[in-house]
């Protein structure tokens, strides 16, 4: 905004200012101001970035199949056994029964947990090892499955508890058990973890009711945040947890050829509801590109801002490369002055009408020069001139011999040869 360094050499030397000095302090009294406003919203930003908390964002994509889950199933003091597995296919035609969910083939779907104890919760998991899923209703497969269970012991299971004799039971994605199955190191996923091994979406099965589920597979889309991507803007590496939400439905039970109060205690079922997935994806407000455009605009406000109250500032056209690339001494050599730095002319060098005449002459060229080359596009004033005047532009610059124009580096010594004369 403003050159302190400029308004400092100026102010110390006592040079004369277009401007009173108390403006002139007023100007670097805001400029101040203005550069700590910008700097302290720098600061904020930086800090918005580390602490950003992502937000989620929700959508929707179909499936061609759902997997069937992985079935956690507990029971307090008690242990659990699955008497019978019925898969239940496409028009129930051709079902599937089998016997304490072990095929003919001999491949049990029951994995027993820990039974060492007395007391406590005894648990086994049903998995079929993404062997058998629910594919849509258009292809022939497994549509429902349902299982019978016993409690051994009855009254052991309802020793701390008021209610009839029940199990809990808990659905995971086979791609993501985080009880039966290592899950992966991703500390900031752990929250969400938390919320499986919490149980969220477990639900019932108790003695003499029918459980029926329906399951909505969903997909949570952790951020990966040990990649630098996602902070500096980019699209960010996901992990991605596969999980069920579930809508259970309780029916009581009737003495039938299928079911048995004296062999069963109870039934439950799971089925898909529908097969398209909710996808809830981590997305970071806070990255080094969007702050970078925030201050950007704060940057064009404050400037703004300090051009309404004070005008705006020099323009400086010329860059790192310049100051350091080019060869200046080369530059220097090929020029007679410079415009704006040079003397327009000696006090101490006496000069005729012409040759001060032409010696300004060569001085507006330059300028003229210095002016289109940084300054001003004059594309469209040439087309003017040439479509009004009939002439083309005139790129040489008109200069003045060592006799008519001295340079600048010899000016001294041609003023004491006339003197001498």
């Amino acid at each position: 905004m403003i050159d302190f360094t400029r308004c400092l050499s100026r102010y110390t030397n006592k040079k004369t200012f277009t401007e009173p000095a108390s403006l002139l302090l007023l100007r670097v009294s805001i400029s101040i101001f203005i550069s700590f406003i910008f700097l302290s919203y720098i600061v904020y930003l930086l800090v918005a970035i580390k602490n950003d908390e992502p937000v989620l964002r929700f959508t929707q994509e179909p499936l061609t199949k759902m997997e069937i889950p992985d079935i956690e199933i507990c029971s307090d003091n008690s242990d659990v056994i699955i008497t019978q597995c019925i898969f239940y296919m496409t028009g129930f035609q051709n079902n599937k029964y089998y016997d304490n969910c072990t095929t003919p083939e001999g491949i049990n779907y029951i994995i027993p947990g820990d039974k060492s104890g007395t007391t406590g919760t005894f648990c086994n998991l049903f998995t079929t090892n993404k062997t058998v899923y629910f594919p849509q209703s258009s292809e022939y497969g497994v549509i429902a499955v349902e299982f019978l269970f016993k409690i051994v012991n009855l009254t052991a299971s309802v020793k701390n508890s008021r209610t009839v004799p029940a199990i809990s039971i808990q659905p995971y994605h086979p791609d993501f058990n985080s009880l039966w199955k290592q899950p992966p190191n991703t500390p900031k996923a752990l929250t969400f973890e938390d919320q499986l091994r919490s149980q969220l979406n477990s639900f019932t099965g108790m003695q003499n009711y029918l459980t029926k589920v329906s399951l909505r597979q969903s997909k949570f889309r952790a951020i990966n945040h040990k990649t630098f991507r996602s902070v500096f803007g980019l699209e960010p590496a996901y992990y991605d947890y596969l999980f069920f939400d579930i809508d259970a439905k309780y029916f009581p039970l009737e003495p039938n050829p299928t079911f048995s109060p004296t062999t069963n205690t109870g039934v439950f079922s799971i089925q898909p509801q529908f097969f398209e997935q909710e996808v809830k994806e981590q997305q970071r407000t806070k990255t080094l590109l969007s702050s970078l455009g925030l201050a950007g605009g704060a940057f064009g406000i404050l400037f703004s801002l300090y051009t309404v109250l004070f005008g705006e500032s020099r323009l400086k056209p010329w860059g790192i490369f310049h100051r350091t690339l080019i060869k200046r001494t080369q530059i220097s050599n090929q020029l007679q002055s410079l415009p704006l730095v040079s003397p327009v002319q000696s006090s101490t060098l006496t000069l005729s009408s012409s040759e001060r005449a032409m010696r300004l002459e060569n001085r507006v060229q330059e300028l003229e020069e210095l002016l289109q080359d940084y300054f001003l596009d004059t594309s469209y004033l040439r087309k003017v001139g040439e479509s009004a005047f009939g002439y083309k532009e005139n790129k040489s610059v008109v200069m003045i011999d060592s006799v008519q124009k001295p340079s600048m580096k010899n000016e001294k010594y041609d003023e004491t040869e006339k003197i001498e004369k």
